[in-house]
């Protein structure tokens, strides 16, 4: 699970022309090299709800479904919580235990 891609830039960087859409291509990219299966996987998108995050959402799924992801999650107003996020990940999938959050 790719969470906080560790990016702490100011929106205004991340609203320059290709900047985000770079960044989650390269990403993907990296994904693909380490064999990682994506057709038909599911990606989570979510944010913290701030200015440019509708924005970032659609330039994220769009490069997702360009790399065969079928499946999108996408928060409510684009926010979820992490924890939230994981416990629906594993009901969905069946695991019984919950999983420990790290910080």
């Amino acid at each position: 699970m790719l969470a906080r891609a560790g990016l702490r830039k100011k929106t205004r960087e991340f609203m320059t022309e290709n900047y985000l859409a770079n960044f989650v291509q390269s990403v993907f990219t990296s994904l693909e090299e380490e064999k990682t299966p994506m057709k038909g996987g599911t990606l989570v998108i979510s944010g913290d709800g701030r200015y440019f995050n509708r924005d970032a959402v659609q330039i994220i799924a769009k490069i997702a479904v360009a790399h065969g992801v079928s499946r999108l999650w996408i928060g409510q107003v684009c926010v979820s919580v992490c924890l939230s996020v994981c416990l629906s990940v594993c009901v969905h999938h069946g695991q019984t235990q919950t999983p420990t959050p790290t910080m």
